[in-house]
């Protein structure tokens, strides 16, 4: 299962540390939101930086997370996409909202979809109609499709979980119920065909991450539970 390690990237020396600790860490990508830092800054600048950053081994996963999904930036569909254009010639992949996507704008008018990661988040419940997101993400082609939803019950998180395992798909798939109630998705996820889980190394960009280290001692069974498959 893929451990990503999502940061909130500026151009602090604070955040430079904390990238050579994730590039010198366990995980095996990492996501640079990006929300925080184009508030502040000109998308050259923003640019500027991440071309300056060594990932070593790790994959990259470039993020602007928006108010609507979430996240902090507050742009149009028009700037979204503009900004989203700027990153596909960076090294790495591109977290594409679905939501910033349709007839008028497809994926492969923004970005290369074989380098997208296509997400959909809901942060205050599951909707019923899972099937018809994961087809709607399909249809599109893209390198991995996510689903982040909130669980009310663990009757939702099983709902996910089913669903991620049901829906056949050429993609990858990533299934993460947030919250405590949705902690089954980010350990043992893969059970279900979801590919990667996020966790944090200082700061949570989502409710219910865990550690890297604390995933990683559970998933290495340290604290009685047994994985299927190695990290």
């Amino acid at each position: 299962m893929i451990a990503i390690i999502p940061l909130f990237a500026d151009s602090t020396s604070a955040f430079h540390d904390t990238f050579r600790q994730a590039v010198a860490s366990d995980c095996d990508w990492i996501e640079l939101r990006l929300d925080r830092m184009l508030a502040a800054r000109t998308e050259a600048e923003v640019l500027q930086l991440l071309l300056s950053l060594d990932p070593g081994d790790k994959t990259l996963l470039y993020t602007l997370r928006t108010d609507r999904e979430g996240g902090e930036a507050a742009v149009s569909d028009r700037d979204y996409h503009r900004i989203i254009r700027s990153l596909t010639g960076l090294p790495g992949l591109v977290d594409v909202e679905l939501s910033r996507i349709g007839p008028d704008t497809p994926l492969d008018s923004v970005t290369d979809p074989g380098r997208t990661i296509l997400s959909f988040h809901d942060f205050h419940e599951t909707p019923a109609d899972l099937d018809r997101i994961w087809q709607s993400m399909e249809a599109w082609h893209p390198y991995m499709q996510k689903i982040a939803v909130m669980p009310q019950a663990e009757n939702d998180v099983n709902r996910l979980l089913e669903s991620c395992r049901d829906h056949r798909t050429a993609s990858g798939k990533i299934a993460i119920a947030m919250g405590e109630t949705g902690t089954i998705s980010r350990l043992w996820g893969d059970r279900w065909g979801s590919a990667a889980t996020f966790c944090t190394l200082k700061e949570c960009s989502a409710p219910g991450q865990l550690s890297l280290a604390e995933w990683l001692v559970k998933r290495s069974g340290k604290d009685g539970l047994k994985s299927g498959r190695d990290c």
